[in-house]
């Protein structure tokens, strides 16, 4: 199993055409990995230990449901509030440090809050 995901891990950081399918592969395999909850916590530690990295990018209006738009303007500053989706440009290429950052943390809001 361990070697499974250092398998799927060596395809993220060196198969760009691969990440993306491979994130959503581990994502499915956290949140629904079954009654196993060791594969569940393994995948969860990959993620967060070995691709997860807080990346410089500037918050984006979506981000921040919680706050009305003088407080979240507050915090986004004039570039964000103009930039108000973020969008992959291309479904087969996903830059390494883009997935780093921003896919994982979009992607695991998401299946929180569903």
């Amino acid at each position: 199993r361990k070697m499974a995901l250092l398998t799927v891990l060596s395809l993220v950081e060196s198969k760009p055409s691969c990440r993306w399918h491979c994130l959503r592969l581990l994502f499915r395999l956290a949140y629904s990995g079954g009654d196993d909850s060791s594969i569940r916590f393994d995948t969860i530690r990959l993620i967060i230990n070995k691709i997860y990295s807080a990346g410089a990018d500037a918050l984006a209006r979506w981000q921040l449901p919680h706050l009305d738009d003088t407080e979240a303007g507050k915090l986004l500053g004039p570039a964000g509030a103009e930039r108000s989706n973020w969008e992959i440009p291309d479904d087969e290429f996903l830059p390494l440090q883009q997935l780093k950052g921003r896919c994982v943390e979009d992607v695991a809001t998401t299946m929180l809050r569903s």
